[in-house]
């Protein structure tokens, strides 16, 4: 969808807030979730362009993958690199290895990550109830 027909700060998959890079940051972008992990890890305090916004749909539900880790503070992310060598799941180690969502999806309820606490990658522990 352009630019324009968006909407003024309207969050879709080519138009979140995203980690500024693969490393441990603080800082984020607006970008597309599109080739990288680095939305699926939301630094605390909220920056400018998360906003107020909730997260989109697929920022909890997408293709299985190894998003990173949020530190414990919740100051910032470190992203795991997306790695697609192959076509769609034929080496095992890629991240996403597949990426037909939610078709191919291996993780219960179509959850992102398995085996996580998928709260932790948007708040730190000291901020949960």
């Amino acid at each position: 969808m352009p630019q324009s027909m968006r909407g003024v700060g309207a969050f879709s998959f080519d138009n979140v807030a995203v980690l500024s890079s693969d490393n441990p940051t603080s800082t984020t972008v607006l970008g597309s979730m599109a080739e990288t992990n680095r939305s699926y890890l939301m630094p605390f305090p909220r920056t400018a362009e998360q906003g107020t916004h909730k997260p989109i749909c697929q920022q909890c539900h997408e293709n299985s993958r190894d998003v990173g880790v949020l530190s414990a503070d919740g100051t910032f992310g470190d992203a795991n690199p997306s790695v697609i060598t192959t076509p769609d799941g034929w080496v095992a180690t890629d991240n996403p290895r597949f990426q037909n969502f939610p078709h191919e999806t291996v993780n219960a309820t179509m959850l992102v990550e398995v085996d996580d606490n998928l709260c932790l990658n948007c708040h730190p522990p000291v901020a949960l109830p």
